[in-house]
């Protein structure tokens, strides 16, 4: 909680709750304790980049996080997610070696909405997404490791309270290192920047409050 864009992507990046990086609303101010996985990257050597399509979002990162931004004002328009995709694309073609990116796909949140989660122009616009990540996927190079997840859920045109609907996300994972077809028994947004600092071999910091997911799987 709260099940809300901005606070939830802190603490997805920063492996830490509200009460502890400070943000609770959408509001885009910078968030206090542990650093960003971006800036525990730049600190460990590695090359970064984000490319996003919501102004906010430039709050995730510390000035000095990013080797490479793209972040576009253009709201949440049906075409943006394919013009990140595509940048992301061609900056994958070019990144230094051991590079860690950022690529935000927004389309569904504003058609749930406008028409409400789990209508039928909701799931068009899953689909676009789907098709979107396809194409990143294919696009990038194949030894990369790549984590799929979300910040939040929605129910009804809504989201933001602690209901199932709402808090419930998922995370999706291809690397070399996870057998194909494995699970995990429960994941947080809390560990996604351990687990991405594990695949790319970085130390996690300190004030992470997540674990990595890495070698917690079943079958």
């Amino acid at each position: 909680m709260p099940s809300v864009t901005l606070p939830a992507h802190t603490s997805m990046v920063r492996g830490a709750p509200p009460d502890v990086h400070g943000l609770f609303d959408n509001t885009p101010n910078p968030p206090e304790g542990p650093p960003s996985i971006m800036k525990t990257a730049r600190v460990a050597g590695r090359s970064t980049s984000a490319l996003q399509s919501w102004l906010p979002l430039d709050a995730l990162w510390e000035r000095d996080a990013l080797s490479m931004r793209l972040s576009l004002d253009e709201g949440y328009d049906q075409a943006i997610d394919r013009v990140i995709v595509d940048a992301a694309i061609s900056r994958a073609a070019t990144a230094p070696p051991g590079e860690i990116m950022f690529v935000y796909i927004s389309y569904p949140d504003p058609v749930g909405h406008d028409h409400g989660w789990d209508s039928d122009e909701y799931l068009e616009s899953v689909a676009q997404a789907d098709n979107d990540l396809g194409r990143l996927v294919d696009g990038i190079p194949a030894d990369w490791h790549i984590v799929v997840t979300t910040d939040h859920g929605g129910h009804g045109r809504v989201h933001g309270t602690d209901c199932l609907e709402d808090m419930e996300t998922f995370v999706v994972v291809r690397s070399p290192r996870l057998p194909g077809g494995t699970r995990w028994s429960a994941a947080s947004i809390l560990d996604i920047a351990p687990t991405v600092a594990d695949l790319a071999g970085i130390a996690p910091e300190p004030g992470w409050v997540g674990r990595s997911l890495v070698s917690t799987e079943s079958s």
